[in-house]
């Protein structure tokens, strides 16, 4: 395992290896009011509708929470964040 992923990795309750950080939405669905979350593929979407996507998402990683609408650009920012955790400065 890469060094530097070894400090932004943990352990859940059962176990499993879980990533520090995610990305998030605070909008609903309009068509059941579920939460999107994120599909770790390609955007935050509704468990029930999953046509239905996020405009908004946020990267939150320890005290670090920056807002995004390109879920890539998302996703990039996250994986630098996890990558180079041995540097991170939320002042940054």
């Amino acid at each position: 395992m890469n060094s530097s992923l070894e400090h932004a990795t943990s352990f859940n309750k059962g176990g499993d290896i879980c990533m520090l950080g995610g990305i998030y939405s605070d909008e609903k669905c309009p068509v059941c009011g579920n939460k999107l979350k994120d599909n770790k593929e390609n955007g935050c979407v509704c468990p029930d509708h999953p046509q239905v996507y996020a405009r908004t998402m946020s990267v939150r990683f320890k005290q670090t929470h920056q807002r995004f609408s390109n879920y890539e650009k998302a996703a990039q920012f996250l994986y630098h964040l996890r990558f180079d955790v041995k540097n991170y400065d939320p002042r940054d």
